[in-house]
C-alpha cells in the first residue's frame, strides 16, 4: 500500500477510535519450556554467618543467599549495587565485595547500611577479611596491586604489586595472606606487613581462588579446565581432587568439609566431597545470562539458538532438552545472533564485537571489532551483514571479505535494538527504544536508499520483533513487561501478554536494555519470548 494511502487509512481509523490499541484482547496462554534462576552468571561465593550460602554476580550485579537445606534463593543485594566478583564476611558479621566493571570496592554493616570504601579500582577482583579486621582488596589487572584498609581508621596501603594477577584469596593461620597467581601459574603467601611473597606451589594452572578446608590444606579451582585441587601449603605438593565442567569461578567451603563451587555458564553451583571427589549439582540453569535468539536446523530438527554472555547454545522445542556447548567466551559470548546458509552472525554489546562463524565447524570466518554497541543482526541474502548500532543510532552494513570496510545505511534512529525482515533483501524493521524526547517505536528502514518510515510509536522500550504468520510484527515491549503485536498497516497494537519476568540491568552493556530481550515465531505461530530477568524461557499459545 502505498504511503499516502495508509496514512489515510490510518487517519480514518483515528477519526473512528480505532487506532491504537484493539479492543478486542486476544489471550496467549504463556508455558514455562525453560525454567531459569534469578542470578546471571555465578561469581563470588563465601559462607555467611547465619549458615546461607552468598553467591555474586558480576554480570547481573546481584547478591543472592542460597539456603542449602531448603534449595530457597533470595536476593540480598539488587542491581546495580550488588555487582559482585568476590564476597566476604568480616569478624562483626558486616559484608564486603568487589565490583570489578564498576572498579569499587563495597561493603554492608552489620546494620545494613552500604558504603563504597574505594573506587577507582579497574578490575577490583578478591577480597577478604584479615584476623584484625583489617579490609584486603586487590585489582587484578595493570598492575595487579594488593590494598589494606583500616576501616576504623579510614586509611589504605598497598601492600604489594605486580606478583602475578592476584585473585580469589584468604589468610592462613599463620597470618600470611595465600592467594592464587594465575598470570604465573602458581600460588603463593604474602606477608601482608611487609610485602614479600613466597612461592609455595607451582605448575598448578590457571588457579584463580583458593580457601583452606578444616583438614588444613588449600583447595583451587580451575577456570578454563574445570579441575578442583589440594596443595599442602607446608610442602607445596600439589594433587588433583575433582574435574568438572568449567569455567569454574570461586569456591567457599563449609564447616562440614564439603566445598561449594560457582560455574558460571549455567549459574552452577556444585557442592564436591574432597574425599572421594564426587559432585552433585546443587542449582543451575540451562540459561546462565540469555539474549536474542533465532531458529536454526540442527540435526535434523528446528531448534532455537539462544545467544548468552556465557556462550550459546541450543533449544530443542520438541524435547525440551537444552545444549550447553563447551565453554569459549572468544567464539560464544553473545547478545544476538542470526543464520543464514550454514552461517551464524553474532553480536556481543558487551565487547562491541560482532563474528560471522561456519556453523558446521563452529570456526570463525569473519571478526568485526569496534562496532559501537551492536545488538540487531541480519544475514543479507548477498552475504553482508546488518547490525543495529545502538549508540550511534545507526544501521550499518558489514562486508565479510573485507572487514574495514563499513556502510551507514540508515542514521538519525533513535536507540536501534532489534531487527526484523520487513521485505527480505529489501527492507528490515528496526525496534527503537527511544533516545531523548523521543519515544520507542518500530521503523521500516529500505535497504537501497537508506529511506525511513515510521510504522509503530508509543511503544515503551520496544526491543526485539518477530513477524506473526498472520503479518503483524510482534514485539517486546520490556518497559511494561509486555509482549505485543501491530498491525503492520493500520498501527492497530493488541496486547498478547502482560506480567513477563523480562528486562533487568547486565554490566557493561548499555541501560535500560542489557541483553536483548529474545523474541522467535515457530511456523505454527508459537511465540517464544526470553524472560531475561530469571534466565527462562517461555511459549505463549493463542487460546
Amino acid at each position: 500500500m502505498p504511503s499516502n494511502q495508509r496514512l489515510s487509512l490510518i487517519f480514518a481509523l483515528m477519526s473512528l477510535g480505532l487506532f491504537g490499541c484493539d479492543d478486542s484482547p486476544e489471550f496467549w496462554h504463556p508455558e514455562t519450556v525453560v525454567s531459569g534462576l534469578p542470578v546471571h552468571g555465578v561469581h563470588g561465593l563465601s559462607f555467611g554467618p547465619d549458615g546461607g550460602l552468598y553467591i555474586g554476580s558480576v554480570m547481573g550485579q546481584s547478591i543472592v543467599r542460597l539456603d542449602l537445606e531448603t534449595g530457597a534463593l533470595e536476593e540480598i543485594i539488587t542491581a546495580p549495587l550488588g555487582e559482585a566478583d568476590d564476597i566476604a564476611f568480616g569478624p562483626d558479621g558486616s559484608m564486603a565485595w568487589t565490583a570489578l566493571n564498576q572498579g569499587e570496592l563495597r561493603i554492608r554493616n552489620a546494620a545494613g547500611e552500604i558504603s563504597t570504601v574505594a573506587n577507582n579500582l579497574p578490575f577490583v577482583n578478591p577480597v577478604t577479611f584479615g584476623p584484625d579486621g583489617t579490609l584486603y582488596g586487590a585489582t587484578l589487572f595493570g598492575p595487579d596491586r594488593l590494598w589494606a584498609y583500616d576501616l576504623k581508621a579510614n586509611t589504605s596501603r598497598v601492600v604489594v604489586e605486580n606478583i602475578g594477577g592476584l585473585n580469589a584469596f584468604e589468610f592462613g593461620n599463620d597470618g600470611a595472606l595465600y592467594t592464587p597467581l594465575p598470570q604465573r601459574q602458581a600460588v603463593g603467601k604474602i606477608d601482608v606487613e611487609t610485602g614479600a611473597l613466597t612461592i609455595i606451589a607451582e605448575g598448578v594452572g590457571n588457579v584463580v581462588a583458593v580457601k583452606f578446608h578444616p583438614d588444613g590444606f588449600l583447595y583451587g579451582v580451575s577456570w578454563d579446565d574445570g579441575r578442583i585441587i589440594r596443595v599442602d601449603p607446608n610442602s607445596g605438593e600439589s594433587s588433583q581432587v575433582a574435574e568438572i565442567e568449567p569455567p569454574l569461578d570461586n569456591l567457599a567451603i563449609a564447616p562440614n568439609g564439603m566445598i561449594y563451587v560457582t560455574r558460571s555458564a549455567d549459574n552452577g553451583i556444585v557442592a564436591i566431597d574432597p574425599q572421594d571427589g564426587t559432585s552433585r549439582t546443587v542449582v543451575r540453569s540451562d540459561l546462565a545470562a540469555p539474549g536474542g535468539m533465532t531458529w536454526v536446523n540442527r540435526n535434523g530438527t528446528q531448534q532455537l539458538l539462544i545467544t548468552d554472555i556465557f556462550g550459546y547454545r541450543f533449544f530443542d522445542p520438541d524435547t525440551g532438552a537444552t545444549e550447553i556447548l563447551p565453554f569459549d567466551l572468544e567464539g560464544g559470548a553473545s547478545a544476538d545472533v542470526d543464520n543464514r546458509d550454514g552461517l551464524i552472525a553474532l553480536t556481543y554489546v558487551r565487547r562491541n564485537r560482532v563474528l560471522l562463524k561456519e556453523a558446521s565447524s563452529n570456526s570463525i570466518r569473519t571478526k568485526w571489532a569496534n562496532v559501537s554497541q551492536p545488538y540487531g543482526v541480519l544475514i543479507e541474502p548477498t552475504g553482508s551483514v546488518l547490525v543495529a548500532s545502538h549508540d550511534a543510532d545507526t544501521l550499518v552494513r558489514l562486508f565479510p571479505d573485507d572487514p574495514d570496510k563499513r556502510t551507514v545505511i540508515a542514521s538519525s534512529l533513535a536507540g536501534p535494538v532489534g531487527l526484523a525482515w520487513a521485505t527480505e533483501g529489501q527492507s528490515v524493521y528496526v525496534a527503537e527504544v527511544g533516545s531523548g524526547t523521543t519515544g520507542g517505536r518500530i521503523s521500516e528502514v529500505n535497504l537501497m536508499t537508506g529511506g525511513q518510515e515510521t510504522v509503530a510509536e508509543g511503544l515503551d522500550q520496544p526491543e526485539t520483533i518477530a513477524l506473526l504468520p498472520d503479518g503483524r510484527i510482534v514485539v517486546t515491549e520490556v518497559g511494561a513487561n509486555q509482549v505485543s503485536a501491530i498491525h503492520r498497516d493500520t498501527g492497530v497494537k493488541t496486547v498478547l501478554a502482560q506480567n513477563l519476568a523480562i528486562g533487568g540491568l547486565i554490566s557493561r552493556a548499555p541501560d535500560p536494555i542489557g541483553m536483548p530481550t529474545g523474541l522467535a515465531v515457530d511456523q505454527d505461530g508459537a511465540i517464544f519470548v526470553v524472560t531475561d530477568a530469571n534466565n527462562g524461557l517461555v511459549r505463549l499459545i493463542r487460546e
